[in-house]
């Protein structure tokens, strides 16, 4: 009898992070456009089979009072780069902001559905 093997899935940590959704920033936009990372214990308690993915971990930040780090609100509104599905975030439901080499694989994805979508 042959079982198969199942792989667990390897989920984004805070090592893929550059930062908290909340340490200060520069920029007048906050976090706006910048790939976050959503909890892997969120991803595992919310989502549904499948969407427990690395991939749906990764969010491009569009709007709202959470994308400022600096601001109270927690709505942040964007959209998974997996498959382009927008929706409202809490800020305290990420990591943090993915670092160079985790935002190039979250444009690869957006890159995919983008193309589809044309």
């Amino acid at each position: 009898m042959e079982r198969q093997a199942q792989t667990k899935a390897v989920f984004y940590t805070a090592a893929n992070t550059v930062r908290t959704m909340y340490a200060k920033v520069e920029e007048a936009a906050g976090n706006a456009d910048k790939v976050a990372i959503i909890s892997p214990s969120y991803v595992n308690e919310t989502f549904t089979e499948e969407y427990k993915k690395p991939e749906y971990q990764l969010f491009r930040l569009k709007r709202g009072f959470g994308v400022h780090p600096e601001n109270s609100g927690n709505a942040c509104y964007g959209y998974f780069c997996a498959d382009g599905e927008e929706c409202r975030m809490e800020k305290y439901n990420f990591i943090g902001i993915a670092d160079e080499a985790t935002t190039a694989i979250a444009e690869e994805l957006e890159a995919k559905w983008q193309k589809k979508a044309v």
